[in-house]
């Protein structure tokens, strides 16, 4: 099929008549906030996708709007681009770990692939929103989404008045709960089910987006956990405990906890007592054995919760005698393909009832009964109120019953608290020692008194009038290579170029000449000017170290060429990570002198107890040979990098992409 040639919006893809902004959203290309660690919009994937604004970005990576070129409609793209431990190259948009994060980022990649080819391995029978395709492009990789139009389940339910009867909750929730089983069936876990990644389409039909690696789901894990309190089970918080389709079936009873309730259930970190959430009187026409079924499946630990989605819905359905709605499993149909006429978004997802006609009833749809209020406001306050009183009786009884049980000592409990003691102690001494005995290597280490910023240079400016009176020109604050690029200077001056150490001035800027400015021209002959320019300052400023890795703080100490030793120590923290430094962040500390920034790291118990024995030797002390602080580290960009590029020059970049598919394409300006 021929590539769509005409004019589209980058905010939502609608068709354009003409530049500027757009009527449909109001997306205006001069004015839009690019950024420049993610796809500039009116990039071209793969000579087919064009890319959009980004619309969200996570731990994981972005999500973009697009428009397939050759089959003419819109998508969802997802780029895999884990902020923590990437960097994007600016001038051609790939995608580049940071160093030391190689192995992890191809790792990871390898998840994300596998997680969207199984995705797209799914019956189409599953309510799942379905992978299109798959591209590799700027050493990372796309997953090209279907585009449905659809709201959150959250949003839907804040439509419905905040809550749902449990006729109605069923009648919503138990086509979700299918999908799920479906889902754990094929082998997947989803590990982020809540309201706000559960999607509602415009026939009432819930869909499932937004899957995770595992990682991105996990505290503490290598990426940063995008966990929804409320929502997200206990295991999911420690790395320590196994996931499974218990974790979804934790959230499914979250899900119809905010539906029945119209509140997000309490964080599980928050519910250590592992009390029951619900009770008898939450709602007239749910029965003990729905009520039992819930929480069963928000029981905090994993031996009592309900394991499978499938066991959920038994549960649910077990009472045939109670006073809920019939569920009839939905019919499969395929997923409608999207004319390019119907692009342009509408004013509501949910669009205007038509008006009925005088002679026949109104016609009602599935929205307009699962819409019903299940209670009046006044009610519906009076009930959460009381549950909220009730509760928290509850919780009191429980912290009495904890009290209570705490006050009988366990023999174990006595054994584990006198080797924390015992240990803590232990590290009091080591501490006590190391400041002690080792003063003069502490004291050695001088705090500096910190210094203004270098100033930048300016390009030297030429004033004819200095000349004309027979004086010096002022060159001080000028870079040199704008002094020796000026040819008008070579008639009245010759030059001569001292480099030196200079605190003030940035690296190549002039900070002092002779003869000085205002001073008489040598008449006749050109005047011998020595330029003294800063090769930069000695002086470094120490980055934060404490609770860091210790191989990522040497690295960085390397880099910037600071000396350092490093003496092991019993701590409470994490094996090799800093936990003490004698230097503070900020300080400036000088590279020529001997001085050494002193790194504390936490060792394994007899590892550090063997130094502290030796921390009067100076053998102790891993001392970093002069190589290892000057070698050059491989950086893809630096932070004056990224503080000098602008907005601009990301736009030339996505300008200077194939773009023949689309003559007709807006350039995005500069902001």
């Amino acid at each position: 099929m021929a590539a769509n040639t005409a004019p589209r919006c980058l905010g939502c893809m609608s068709l354009l008549t003409e530049d500027g902004v757009c009527p449909v959203c109001g997306y205006d290309p001069s004015k839009a906030q690019l950024n420049i660690n993610y796809l500039v919009p009116g990039y071209v994937l793969g000579g087919r996708y064009l890319v959009g604004k980004m619309t969200s970005c996570d731990t994981e990576g972005a999500w973009y709007v697009g428009f397939d070129g050759q089959q003419n409609f819109r998508v969802w793209i997802r780029e895999y681009a884990p902020k923590a431990i990437i960097v994007r190259d600016y001038d051609n948009g790939i995608v580049r770990p940071l160093p030391g994060s190689e192995a992890q980022y191809k790792a990871l990649m390898s998840d994300f692939e596998d997680l969207c080819s199984s995705i797209r391995r799914l019956s189409s029978v599953e309510k799942v929103l379905p992978i299109l395709d798959m591209v590799r492009a700027n050493n990372t990789v796309y997953a090209i989404y279907r585009y449905i139009k659809m709201i959150t389940l959250e949003s839907f339910l804040k439509r419905s008045g905040g809550r749902l009867s449990w006729r109605h909750t069923k009648k919503l929730l138990m086509p979700l709960f299918h999908t799920v089983a479906g889902v754990h069936n094929a082998g997947l876990i989803h590990r982020g089910l809540s309201p706000r990644t559960v999607e509602i389409d415009q026939n009432g039909t819930l869909w499932l987006t937004n899957f995770s690696i595992a990682a991105a789901r996990t505290n503490k894990s290598e990426l940063s956990a995008q966990l929804y309190e409320g929502y997200a089970a206990p295991e999911q918080y420690s790395q320590s405990t196994f996931q499974g389709t218990w974790t979804d079936v934790y959230a499914l009873g979250a899900i119809t906890y905010r539906a029945v309730m119209g509140a997000d259930p309490p964080s599980a970190m928050d519910r250590v007592y592992g009390d029951d959430l619900l009770d008898r009187t939450v709602s007239p026409d749910m029965t003990d054995s729905v009520i039992t079924a819930i929480n069963r499946a928000l029981a905090v630990e994993v031996e009592d919760r309900t394991q499978t989605a499938e066991r959920y819905i038994a549960d649910l359905l077990a009472n045939e005698g109670s006073n809920t709605a019939v569920y009839t499993a939905p019919v499969a149909r395929r997923v409608p393909q999207q004319a390019d006429d119907d692009l342009i978004l509408p004013q509501s997802v949910f669009p205007a009832a038509p008006k009925p006609q005088e002679e026949e009833p109104p016609v009602r749809s599935r929205f307009d009964d699962l819409m019903a209020p299940a209670f009046d406001e006044k009610q519906r306050e009076e009930e959460l109120s009381r549950l909220k009183a009730e509760r928290e009786r509850r919780r009191a009884e429980n912290k009495k019953k904890k009290k209570k049980n705490r006050r009988k000592a366990h023999p174990i409990l006595l054994l584990i608290l006198s080797a924390i003691v015992a240990t803590s102690l232990l590290g009091m001494a080591v501490y006590w020692f190391a400041n002690t005995y080792l003063a003069d290597l502490i004291n050695a280490v001088q705090n500096s008194e910190p210094v203004e910023k270098n100033q930048q240079g300016v390009v030297f400016s030429q004033d004819e009038t200095e000349e004309e009176n027979g004086k010096v020109a002022n060159f001080v604050g000028a870079t040199i290579e704008s002094i020796q690029s000026n040819t008008s200077l070579e008639k009245h001056y010759e030059f001569k170029i001292v480099e030196g150490r200079s605190a003030e001035y940035e690296e190549g800027v002039v900070y002092e000449q002779s003869p000085k400015s205002g001073e008489s021209l040598v008449e006749g002959n050109k005047t011998r000017v020595t330029l003294y320019v800063s090769q930069g300052t000695d002086l470094v400023e120490l980055p934060e170290v404490i609770g860091r890795p210790r191989q990522e703080v040497e690295m960085e100490l390397a880099e910037l060429k600071i000396p350092y030793a490093v003496i092991p120590v019993l701590a409470d923290a994490e094996p090799d990570t800093i936990v003490r430094c004698n230097r503070n962040p900020g300080d400036q500390i000088d590279i020529t002198r001997s001085e050494k920034v002193i790194l504390y790291v936490k060792k394994d118990d007899g590892e550090a107890g063997e130094s502290s024995e030796e921390e009067d030797n100076d053998s102790e002390i891993e001392k970093v040979p002069s190589s290892s602080r000057t070698r050059p580290v491989t950086i893809t960009s630096s932070s004056r990098e990224e503080a000098s590029r602008s907005s601009s020059s990301s736009s030339r970049w996505a300008s200077s992409k194939d773009t023949s598919s689309y003559p007709g394409l807006l350039k995005p300006r500069n902001s």
